[in-house]
């Protein structure tokens, strides 16, 4: 079989649950039904996600753009322990900080579809922030030095060139979070706001209306496939018009003392809703309890979600190393953005709206919850490397080919040493997002099965999430590793454009 075809093929079988929803949706369209749908609860759902989505993505880019351009611009001592508190909120997830802001505080804020829009936007910042490095480690420096020959200053310079240069990459981001956002579903039942999840898991689970669930799938589904297109078109084209090997980048800055201090202090209170600020929370119940809590079960949870992280990044991995064996180098690989357009929807489409595909399946079991994890998940490691694989000339494989070598060995011994920076970020991020992952987790779970977001979502679920305080240090703990040596990836990606 040609290569392409298996390109197709295997973008096919990753693509299968979304396009399984899409089908569904198609196959059972009531007119009826969507005209009760539309008349009861779809528009209050509309209204409590448009709400949230709007009000996270403005956060998530008030709180990772602005980091974002400090570190990269700037050198100042300690920029990397500023990038590396700008992903600290990758280990809370906007479920847990929910759960403890509501049992910390009676305010009714806490309560609102605004609390719920700064934990989703502070949760979703992280990603703005290193999709914004990415994109800034790409400006050309000419048209600033430009700017500057004409007597512009460093404020004019950010916002008559940097800002519309960085226009793309902004909506991309922007789109990314609006995705998350319309897609969580542990943060926003715990504070009660009717999201289109929210509304979804009710008519499938409590009210058993199957026609009105797979509607509502089919409509979160297509919203996700709008919302890649401006990843795709806008972030991974867009980040390719500047050529990072062929053009002299921005180089950052000596910053004073008093503006790295200022930057240091910018950088601590972005990272303060969504990381600092449950922290300290969980560390004080912690405290009070670590003497009696059973140790024995967090142990069984924490090797639980340690192991399913660490299947998931391999089956990434593996996923991906058979996607860069069959994509082509250079401005070849570009033709296949559209097949990878497909894969990515597979992130941004919610994941009670993926489970439905696999429960369908019929299959069973902890490999299952991997299997289904790693496939949404999978996009984070293929879009970076169909992105890498752009950016490669054409002529390494074809010179290798030449000197009489293999596919095989043309992606092992020239691809593979080019693209182990990005293999290796992406599957860091994997293991973090895989080890926090809650809605397949929870909706696939077999019998007996345990772990970290599992537990803290059910103590949450009742208004105690202190009696689950160890478990969220525990699960904050072994995300810490990981989330360091990806910012240390990160960092130096603004020397090396990796």
């Amino acid at each position: 079989m040609p290569y392409p075809l298996l390109l197709l093929a295997l973008v096919a079988v990753v693509s299968a649950p979304g396009l399984y929803i899409l089908g569904l949706g198609v196959a059972q369209f009531s007119p009826a039904w969507w005209t009760h749908l539309a008349d009861t609860v779809l528009p209050g759902y509309l209204a409590d996600s448009l709400r949230v989505t709007g009000g996270a993505t403005l956060v998530a880019l008030a709180l990772g753009g602005p980091p974002a351009w400090l570190t990269f611009r700037y050198a100042f001592p300690g920029r990397g322990w500023c990038v590396f508190t700008q992903l600290l909120p990758l280990t809370l997830p906007a479920y847990v900080a929910a759960g403890l802001y509501m049992e910390a505080f009676t305010a009714d804020f806490f309560y609102s579809r605004w609390a719920l829009a700064m934990e989703l936007g502070a949760a979703a910042a992280p990603l703005v922030f290193m999709f914004l490095r990415l994109a800034l480690a790409r400006l050309p420096a000419a048209l600033f030095d430009t700017a500057a020959s004409l007597g512009h200053g460093p404020l004019a310079r950010f916002w008559r060139v940097g800002l519309p240069l960085l226009a793309m990459p902004l909506i991309a981001a922007a789109c990314l979070v609006a995705a998350e956002a319309l897609g969580d579903f542990g943060a926003a039942s715990r504070l009660g706001v009717t999201t289109l999840s929210v509304g979804l898991h009710d008519q499938w689970h409590a009210l058993q209306r199957q026609e009105l669930a797979t509607m509502l799938a089919l409509i979160l589904f297509l919203l996700a496939a709008l919302l890649a297109t401006p990843v795709i078109r806008l972030g991974l084209r867009g980040q390719r018009a500047h050529h990072a090997g062929s053009l002299q980048t921005l180089q950052p800055l000596k910053a004073s003392a008093a503006g790295a201090l200022a930057i240091h202090l910018a950088c601590l209170l972005a990272v303060l809703p969504g990381f600092w600020g449950p922290l300290a929370l969980a560390l004080g119940w912690a405290r009070e309890r670590l003497d009696k809590t059973n140790l024995t079960p967090l142990f069984q949870d924490a090797g639980t979600t340690l192991a399913t992280a660490l299947a998931c990044v391999a089956v990434c991995l593996a996923l991906s190393l058979v996607f860069a064996y069959l994509l082509e180098t250079g401005e070849r690989v570009r033709r296949a953005d559209r097949s990878i357009w497909l894969v990515a929807v597979n992130y941004l489409t919610p994941s009670l709206v993926l489970a439905l595909a696999w429960l369908a399946s019929g299959l069973s079991g902890h490999g299952v919850v991997i299997l289904a994890i790693a496939v949404k998940l999978l996009p984070l490691l293929l879009l970076p490397l169909a992105d890498a694989l752009g950016r490669l000339p054409a002529a390494l494989g074809e010179t290798a080919r030449g000197l009489g070598c293999s596919r095989g060995q043309v992606l092992r011994r020239v691809l593979l040493p080019q693209l182990a920076p990005v293999l290796a970020g992406g599957a860091l991020l994997v293991f973090v997002l895989a080890a926090t992952e809650l809605t397949l987790s929870l909706t696939l779970q077999p019998f007996g099965y345990g772990a970290l977001s599992l537990r803290i979502f059910a103590w949450a679920g009742i208004q105690m999430t202190q009696l689950a305080s160890v478990w969220v240090v525990c699960l904050c703990l072994l995300c810490l590793y990981p989330i360091w040596r990806l910012s240390r990836l990160i960092d130096h990606s603004g020397t090396t454009h990796a």
